[in-house]
């Protein structure tokens, strides 16, 4: 039913995009939601609270819940989301292109895919109206269906409307109160009838306590390292525990290494000196908490190896151009499309994976996998040892 009423909205707020009526100024003056959309638009990042309220189908019942939302925005949309249950053992989250799920009391993560839309499925997402707060400023300039229904000396309500209603439902309901001091959204009211069950379903969303930081820094938290890992296909992932790095007790060698650059170009690797690589994919939460300790050892020790930071999982390469950007990774990013290496140091797949490379030989000499609080000791040592 979330999808039903999502898709709802999406029409509710596509018709006055799509109208080629233009707002004059009046209207701009005295339009709440304008104002919303406008400041917003100037926003880079948000926090608030949220009481949320609902009735389903087929139940008298309403059920109450209560969250709080951290939000970051690049223009009109989402680059880091983080919805937390007042219990706190519950958490929704979007990072670095990925969106989770965070069970605390369980220990697990659950990835439910790329991009923050995705995340619309998740109960916890019903305290972030998604379509409101990634409405597109530069197109929300035709004059809107709706009219203001309440005003006193804080609020502004608006009533929605489109001419196009689905067949199956009817007498839809969707207000939104805007504040006068900030232009800011403090309640959302959705009630729509289904014919079809002769039932109708009810929202009320509260928004309060809203504060507007400077700046959100986006960190994964250590523990979440030590969470099990669980994907949509239902494979789960161990966290890794590992204290040491690992000698290598097989000789390896990668004397035919074939590698592309960021713009899938042959790499060519130098044939002279000692190569530090570290392999990843996107989404990887102990690889995230890795990148920018090696960027700052590779600050250190870049005159004495070959730094490459290697993606040989993913596909496409905007999200991996975007995983570099974001983690501020200054050294080259290469991708593997061949076999993988990972494998071939430990025998499993786990990541991050590092290793030590003789350029002129081809042969690893030091390997380590995962993230943990003395990864960079671990990498220290082995670069005392073999640089």
């Amino acid at each position: 039913m979330k999808t039903t009423l999502s898709i709802l909205l999406c029409m509710l707020l596509a018709y006055p995009v799509l109208s080629q009526e233009k707002i004059t100024g009046h209207q701009q003056a005295e339009d709440p939601l304008y104002h919303f959309v406008s400041k917003l638009s100037h926003i880079k990042s948000l926090a608030y609270e949220s009481t949320f309220r609902q009735k389903t189908l087929f139940s008298n019942d309403t059920m109450t819940s209560f969250g709080s939302v951290v939000l970051q925005k690049d223009g009109d949309r989402i680059s880091f989301m983080q919805i937390i249950s007042l219990d706190k053992n519950h958490e929704l989250v979007y990072m670095f292109d990925s969106s989770w799920t965070i069970n605390h009391i369980k220990r697990e993560r659950y990835f439910i895919g790329e991009g923050w839309e995705i995340s619309a499925g998740s109960q916890l997402s019903n305290f972030l109206p998604f379509t409101l707060f990634t409405l597109d400023s530069s197109a929300y300039l035709s004059a809107p269906s709706r009219e203001i229904i309440f005003e006193d000396d804080e609020i502004k309500t608006v009533s929605l409307d489109i001419l196009e209603k689905p067949k199956d439902i009817t007498g839809i309901r969707y207000e939104i109160s805007i504040a006068k001091s900030d232009s800011m959204i403090r309640r959302i009211v959705e009630d729509f009838a289904f014919g079809a069950f002769n039932d109708n379903l009810y929202q009320d969303r509260v928004m309060y306590n809203y504060i507007f930081p400077q700046a959100i820094t986006v960190k994964i938290p250590d523990e979440w390292l030590a969470y099990t890992v669980i994907y949509p296909d239902g494979d789960q992932e161990a966290p890794a525990e590992r204290t040491t790095g690992m000698e290598i007790t097989k000789e390896v060698f990668l004397e035919n290494l074939m590698l592309l650059d960021i713009n899938e170009k042959p790499f060519r690797l130098p044939t002279e000196g000692m190569a530090f690589f570290d392999l990843w994919y996107v989404g990887c939460f102990p690889c995230m908490k890795a990148a920018p300790v090696i960027e700052s050892l590779y600050n250190e020790f870049k005159q004495k190896a070959h730094f490459y930071s290697v993606n040989e999982v993913d596909k496409d390469l905007s999200r991996i151009i975007k995983f570099k950007e974001s983690l501020g990774i200054s050294f080259p990013v290469l991708l593997n499309r061949g076999e993988k290496l990972a494998p071939r140091m430990s025998g499993s797949a786990a990541y991050p994976a590092y290793f030590i490379m003789d350029c002129a030989t081809g042969k690893v000499v030091w390997w380590d996998e995962g993230y943990s609080e003395d990864t960079e000791l671990k990498i220290r040592k082995a670069f005392e040892t073999y640089l």
